[in-house]
Formats: C-alpha cells, sequence, structure tokens
C-alpha cells in the first residue's frame, strides 16, 4: 500500500491475479454449461463496471477535494449525502418491495 507522501510510478507493485487462479476460473468455466458461463461472465461484467465506476467517482472527488480546485466540494457532498438519504426513504415510501429484508433488518435493531 502506497503512504499518503508516496506516488504511483511504474515501479509501485500492483496486485495481478495469479496464472494459477485464472487458469482454474477458465477451467471451471470451461467445464460450465453455456448458460452458466454466461452468468458468471455477466456477474464479472457487471462487478467490474461497479468498480470501474466507484473508482473513477473517488478519484474524480479526490480531484475535487482539493482546496485550489473547487472551494465548495464540502457543502457539495453535504448536500449530496442528504439528497441521497431522503431520496432512499422517498423510494422506500413508494416501492418497499425494492427493499425485500427491511423487515429483518427492523427486527435485528430491537
Amino acid at each position: 500500500l502506497l503512504n499518503r507522501k508516496q506516488r504511483w510510478s511504474p515501479s509501485t507493485p500492483v496486485f495481478i491475479p495469479s496464472t494459477q487462479a485464472l487458469f482454474v476460473l477458465f477451467r471451471t468455466m470451461a467445464s460450465a454449461s453455456s448458460s452458466q458461463a454466461a452468468a458468471v461472465l455477466q456477474t464479472m461484467g457487471i462487478g467490474g463496471a461497479y468498480i470501474l465506476t466507484s473508482s473513477v467517482l473517488i478519484s474524480f472527488n479526490k480531484y475535487l477535494m482539493q482546496p485550489h480546485r473547487f472551494s465548495h466540494a464540502l457543502h457539495l457532498t453535504a448536500i449530496h449525502m442528504v439528497v441521497t438519504f431522503f431520496m432512499s426513504i422517498c423510494l422506500y415510501a413508494c416501492a418497499p418491495q425494492f427493499y425485500p429484508t427491511m423487515p429483518l433488518a427492523r427486527s435485528n435493531m430491537v
């Protein structure tokens, strides 16, 4: 992991999946049916897109949070959190079927 003072450089070690792990993944997919392989690929694609989108947003927020870039970044983030909170409450009020585990969560709170 990098310290705050360190910067990434081409010599910085990064995680690369081992060839053995990739071989096991491909062998498993080859032995599975085509519908199972398609489901695995779809899941990996959705997960990869989620990770990519998340990392881009985190990098952009880090860029914005510098004082000389955008002086109201803290306010923008706070407003974003408040709006997200209230919009999720409105979504739960209008369509509770999107939250199938909410009764379990409520029972665990007591």
